[in-house]
């Protein structure tokens, strides 16, 4: 069986590679739409993004938790989520045919949206069931399946968007030919989950279906409040400035590749182990698990955010061309929530069975991102979303998490982090930063060439500190094991 390394490895890889054509995607767009069009796709997007997790029901992650405590019945749990999802698709389908054009387009003041919603009703369905396919490979230990359907379905919706372009460059044409080619994505994903798993052909059961419930609802609901509290600054964005301003905003508040894709697949991995660490009361082992994960996701995404950081009015110029520089503000405060994203700490809550916690940490958040995020955009523009948004999560949500991971745990709240590791990377990051930061100062500004002696400062810095604090010996050898896979 592989190293938890090795498949994160894998996983990682795979979802790089497909999050890296969601961002040539949104490059290309930014050139060839207006800002007012570019702003009617990701609007359009932004529909589903915001209520996903709870049309979802939570049943994508529910699989993570219960084949691993009886994979002979995969087949059964696996028929189950796929009904169970298909139900509240059909129903988000509906919803955006009847309700969404005239609703959604004079909240967002974007009449262009009136011939982009109903096709994100099918847009919805396809990405609800392919949600699945991910964490239920994982749960087979199928990695390399996951791996190779996550980048493969990510290259085709790819292909049928640009072919779409060439015939038809308008929002309408996009966001069509992505919900056509989701659609098909999540048909073929039911073949492939189905087929992968074991056990016997069941219908569809009530009772199965309300024992997977009893256990998702908690994070669906929870998931759909947090979805809503991290994307409130679009929403409210949306509501509060213009289409120009949101389209601004929506690149600089981008997904950053290989951040989520490196946690996402840390976690992914480490769930069932942490499942059957605390299924068979093994705590500590638990712990143990989701530390090392921390750590080895912290020592890649805390530098690579430094540099980021670093780069950010050169990079969004590069990306999205020199319309979208303003970018580049909102950007840098969303890095400022790096460091909290190598703490998976539902992985904690979910390898417990303490999916209530989840549920009211996503209350107090969406409730303090209102109260927080409205006068910080009134007051100032675009950049207020994202400076409520780090007040509540450092403020709030972090807290939060410690606290009652501590008392799952049954430790002190200083012990529940690899803090000294943590600080550490902190700190090299930041004194790195500002030795990049210095150079470029006293040099004259040319462009290109000032952001590759920032780049190069900062990467010189950084890694003589990591060699000298981690050791050379260490790295060499972290090397030496990603190359040889």
């Amino acid at each position: 069986m592989a190293s938890r390394t090795t498949k994160t490895l894998i996983l990682a890889g795979a979802n790089s590679s497909a999050t890296l054509l969601t961002l040539v995607l949104a490059m290309v767009l930014s050139r060839i739409f207006s800002k007012s069009e570019y702003a009617t796709f990701r609007q359009s997007l932004l529909v589903f993004t915001c209520v996903a997790p709870l049309l979802g029901l939570g049943l994508e992650k529910s699989v993570l938790y219960f084949i691993p405590q009886d994979p002979a019945k995969a087949r059964r749990i696996f028929i189950n989520v796929v009904v169970g999802t298909l139900a509240t698709g059909v129903l988000f389908a509906i919803a955006c045919i009847l309700l969404g054009p005239h609703f959604l387009a004079n909240q967002f003041n974007n009449p262009a949206l009136r011939e982009t919603i109903p096709w994100v009703g099918l847009f919805g369905i396809g990405m609800l069931l392919n949600a699945i396919a991910a964490p239920a490979m994982m749960a087979l230990e199928r990695v390399t399946w996951a791996a190779y359907w996550s980048l493969g379905s990510r290259l085709l919706t790819f292909a049928v968007v640009m072919l779409s372009l060439l015939v038809e460059a308008t929002p309408v044409s996009a966001v069509r030919a992505m919900s056509l080619a989701t659609f098909v994505v999540g048909l073929l994903s039911i073949g492939l989950i189905v087929s992968a798993s074991h056990g016997q052909w069941e219908l569809p059961s009530l009772i199965g279906i309300k024992e997977l419930l009893k256990y998702a609802i908690p994070i669906s609901v929870a998931s759909v409040l947090e979805g809503l509290a991290m994307s409130l600054d679009r929403v409210l964005v949306s509501m509060l400035c213009t289409p120009e301003q949101f389209a601004v905003f929506s690149n600089g508040a981008m997904e950053i590749p290989f951040i989520g894709i490196i946690t996402g697949a840390a976690m992914a991995v480490i769930m069932p182990d942490m499942v059957r660490a605390f299924t068979s009361g093994d705590v500590p082992t638990g712990h143990r698990l989701w530390c090392a994960a921390s750590k080895k996701a912290a020592l890649a995404i805390i530098p690579l955010g430094g540099l980021l950081f670093v780069l950010a009015p050169w990079l969004m110029v590069l990306l999205y061309s020199s319309a979208y520089a303003e970018a580049a503000n909102p950007f840098r405060l969303y890095l400022l929530l790096l460091p909290a994203r190598v703490m998976f700490f539902g992985a904690i809550f979910q390898a417990a069975g303490r999916t209530d916690i989840i549920l009211w940490r996503a209350c107090g958040t969406l409730i303090l991102n209102v109260l927080v995020s409205y006068p910080l955009i009134v007051a100032f523009g675009i950049s207020g979303a994202a400076i409520g948004t780090l007040i509540v999560f450092w403020g709030y949500v972090i807290p939060h998490c410690m606290y009652y991971s501590a008392r799952i745990l049954k430790i002190p709240i200083r012990s529940v982090l690899p803090l000294n590791h943590l600080l550490a990377l902190l700190a090299i990051t930041g004194l790195s930063i500002v030795g990049a930061f210095g150079i470029t100062k006293i040099v004259p500004s040319v462009g290109v060439y000032q952001a590759f002696l920032a780049a190069f400062t900062y990467t010189l810095l950084c890694s003589a500190m990591l060699t000298a604090i981690v050791g050379p010996k260490q790295i060499l050898a972290t090397v030496k094991t990603i190359c040889a896979r």
